[in-house]
């Protein structure tokens, strides 16, 4: 399960360190690794290849012709990056999602159970979402 909220630190050659916790998601069939990409809220997601292959599967089934949904497939899907786990359990962010993310020094690293955010600490601190309004939104969802 993906779940909790960790500081991290990215080191000079752009890696960052995935909580333990969270390794075992990142290594299926095989494979250490899983696809970084673009997030809402200028955040990173990094999914397990498993989920990544879900997620796909969902943006495959919008229709082609919404702009909305081109937009978002190139913005995500197009951005998107296969990101191997090394020995020290770290990732290399690439350049393009380092600045998207507005990414420096401190991060915060969030699993969201399916994927994990990586967070600008700064940016983190100022997100707070109004539960009380999305309780209300998540009516409709019979939540």
């Amino acid at each position: 399960m993906i779940i909790g909220q960790y500081s991290y630190i990215i080191d000079d050659k752009k890696r960052v360190g995935i909580p333990t916790k969270f390794r075992n998601s990142l290594k299926q069939g095989g494979k250490q690794g899983g696809v970084l990409t673009k997030g809402f809220e200028g955040c990173l997601y990094l999914y397990p290849q498993k989920e990544w292959e879900h997620f796909l599967d969902l943006v495959n089934r919008l229709p082609y012709f919404d702009p909305a949904t081109r937009e978002m497939k190139r913005s995500v899907v197009g951005s998107a990056m296969d990101v191997k786990l090394d020995s020290a359990g770290r990732i290399l962010i690439p350049d393009y999602l380092k600045e998207y993310a507005e990414l420096n020094k401190n991060i915060i690293i969030i699993g969201l159970n399916d994927h994990i955010e990586l967070w600008n600490e700064e940016k983190w601190k100022n997100y707070s979402p109004d539960l009380d309004k999305i309780s209300n939104n998540l009516k409709e969802f019979g939540l």
